[in-house]
């Protein structure tokens, strides 16, 4: 269930915020660059990003992000939808990126999905679910997929997954040193046929697996290494035909048979977006927000 229609924020004052960088290993925060070349270049590359979605069929809808909110080019992290009319607002760990649920975006995304569900509460205690960066769903199976972190509280997931009737697949994962993984979906994405994930770092990958492939999904495995050039850090959409937006960075990094996998279910748009990779430490698919 690819979407047709998206959400991105026009970055303003993107910059390599602190604040997530603590546990976001692939966040630069040194740089040769200056704050405004950092922005400028930030800012090109989403009307690159913007462009292909339009060219390539998709619906896009764009606000303009505030120049005091660093992270907002990534709106996935604090609202997701739902055909029915469902809108849910989620919590967020960093202080600074609460911020970013903004009155009029969220009463514009309101005329459209009037049936709300915020979870932003529980920031009062501690309890962080970080939307489609914590939970990769299989919409088809209605299957949440979500690895434990200090951005993905286990809790909140199993709640999550009550109220909107999916089976939580929840597991462990280790980089270097044994730190979690931040975010489900830099080590995780599914398609429609098929999906992208590193079981590398996934403690116990079985279930993982087993889940995908009941799913009916070919799976494309990646190594540590890929995962680090945002190779799973990808994203289905529907435009004239089924598309899958990576960056160059990822592009690269896929070998040969592993894209010709991804062709038999999806034609990669690659944008290059090096600057909002390596300094907001999330690729394109962070920042695309899927309108059902």
């Amino acid at each position: 269930m690819a979407a047709r229609s998206v959400l991105l924020i026009r970055p303003k004052g993107f910059a390599s915020d602190g604040q997530p960088a603590v546990d976001n290993s692939f966040q630069a925060t040194d740089s040769d660059l200056t704050p405004r070349e950092i922005q400028s270049r930030a800012a090109a590359e989403f009307e690159v990003v913007a462009s292909a979605l339009r060219d390539n069929g998709v619906e896009t809808t764009i606000f303009d992000g505030e120049i005091t909110h660093p992270d907002d080019t990534f709106p996935n992290n604090w609202f997701s939808t739902f055909p029915d009319g469902t809108l849910i607002l989620y919590p967020m760990r960093a202080l600074a990126r609460r911020l970013e649920r903004r009155e009029d975006i969220v009463e514009w995304l309101l005329d459209r999905y009037p049936q709300l569900v915020d979870m932003s509460g529980m920031e009062d205690r501690d309890l962080f679910l970080e939307g489609t960066g914590s939970l990769v769903l299989d919409r088809a199976n209605q299957i949440a997929f979500a690895g434990r972190s200090h951005r993905t509280n286990e809790q909140l997931v199993r709640n999550w997954c009550a109220d909107f009737e999916y089976e939580p697949i929840l597991f462990d994962t280790a980089g270097p040193g044994g730190k979690s993984i931040y975010h489900t979906n830099v080590l995780l994405s599914i398609g429609t046929g098929f999906a992208v994930a590193c079981t590398e770092c996934i403690v116990q990958p079985a279930p993982v697996l087993s889940a995908l492939l009941t799913g009916g999904k070919d799976v494309i495995e990646i190594t540590w290494g890929q995962m680090m050039s945002f190779c799973a850090n990808v994203l289905e959409l529907e435009g004239r035909d089924k598309i899958l937006m990576m960056s160059r960075t990822a592009h690269e990094a896929f070998s040969p048979s592993q894209l010709e996998s991804i062709e038999k279910f999806a034609r990669p748009v690659v944008v290059d977006i090096p600057t909002i990779e390596r300094y907001g430490g999330g690729g394109v698919r962070c920042m695309i927000a899927e309108l059902y």
